[in-house]
């Protein structure tokens, strides 16, 4: 018996009130039943991770590596694969940064043939390499700094 059976059938016949609120209560444990019934399957077995592949660039056995420098996430090393790699404060970004002065999604970085390019999305208050303003696009380089608010970003390539 289960524990809806056993709880409403030991409520069953407890109160010696009027028929009619017996009915009633019994209607509405009925209803909860059926409906925690009905439900009671949805919580057995939790969904299973979902995985997700990432899209490696082909023919090629290399990482772009980020290290935070400085700012509130100094000390973070991010490792790159992917063809893209998006920069902000939304959790969705591969580079989460907790720097109020970072837009949500501030910047995308990606491949294009052999060479990383970093563009900004419209950012707030911008974003640098090496010290200068990039105003829409900007190809990387292995030894690169990225400032994005109070962010300082140094950019290498790992070959392996």
């Amino acid at each position: 018996m289960s524990w809806i059976n056993k709880l409403f059938h030991a409520s069953k016949g407890k109160s010696r009130c009027c028929r009619s609120e017996i009915r009633e209560h019994t209607l509405t444990w009925h209803a909860v039943k059926n409906t925690l019934t009905s439900l009671n399957g949805s919580f057995d077995k939790p969904e299973s991770t979902k995985i997700m592949k990432l899209d490696i660039a082909p023919g090629r056995e290399e990482r772009w590596i980020f290290k935070v420098l400085s700012g509130i996430d100094q000390g973070r090393e991010y490792m790159a694969m992917t063809k893209e790699i998006r920069v902000g404060r939304h959790p969705e970004n591969l580079i989460l940064l907790r720097d109020p002065k970072a837009s949500r999604f501030h910047a995308i970085i990606y491949r294009k043939g052999p060479r990383l390019i970093l563009e900004d999305l419209g950012s707030t208050n911008g974003t640098r390499v090496n010290g200068e303003i990039v105003s829409k696009k900007r190809t990387l380089f292995t030894g690169d700094l990225i400032k994005i608010g109070e962010t300082l970003i140094r950019v290498s390539l790992e070959k392996g």
